[in-house]
């Protein structure tokens, strides 16, 4: 399924700010509050990758969602965030009280050529232990606020068929399936 958004309403905005999560915005720290688990939303840094690829790996070995059959290992997802950050694109985590990452999110070019500059391609992915508590959700939202204050105008998402939680958390926020 592939499910697209345009960032520009404020509808989507406003539906991704719900009262699920309550954000603070300073310097794009952003602190994501629900009934279930409490974390914060920030910009990932170099110490958060090992706990990236932890996530990243246990999603190859478990699921389809990563379209990826190849796991990494830290020094691969350092390279990864420098080369996001490099190119302008974020890296969030989430991160509990506790200090664990619960879960990262990222968009990147959707197509390389001058007609997609405004649209972009996201990632969202949760721990296995934080799983249904809101972090997808906290991790989303917070990408389409960033994504919006960077003049993004489209967002995709390519999830498997079968990922029904993904599929429903999309719809939620607005996202159309489109084929």
């Amino acid at each position: 399924m592939v499910a697209v958004i345009p960032i520009g309403l404020e509808l989507v905005i406003q539906e991704a700010l719900s009262d699920e999560a309550e954000f603070a915005c300073n310097h794009f720290d952003i602190i994501g509050v629900d009934l279930d688990i409490s974390a914060v939303v920030r910009k990932a840094t170099v110490n958060d990758m090992p706990a990236v690829a932890a996530i990243f790996n246990d999603a190859v070995r478990n699921s389809l969602a990563i379209w990826q059959e190849n796991e990494v290992d830290v020094a691969e997802r350092c390279a990864w965030l420098a080369a996001r950050e490099l190119a302008g694109f974020p890296v969030l985590v989430a991160v509990g009280v506790a200090g664990a990452v619960l879960g990262y999110a990222s968009y990147g070019d959707f197509r390389a050529y001058p007609g997609y500059r405004y649209t972009v391609e996201h990632s969202v992915y949760v721990s296995r232990e934080a799983r249904g508590k809101g972090i997808g959700r906290a991790l989303l939202s917070a990408l389409l606020v960033y994504a919006q204050d960077r003049d993004v105008r489209m967002m995709v998402a390519a999830i498997e068929a079968g990922n029904v939680a993904s599929i429903r958390l999309h719809e939620q926020l607005g996202f159309v399936h489109s084929g």
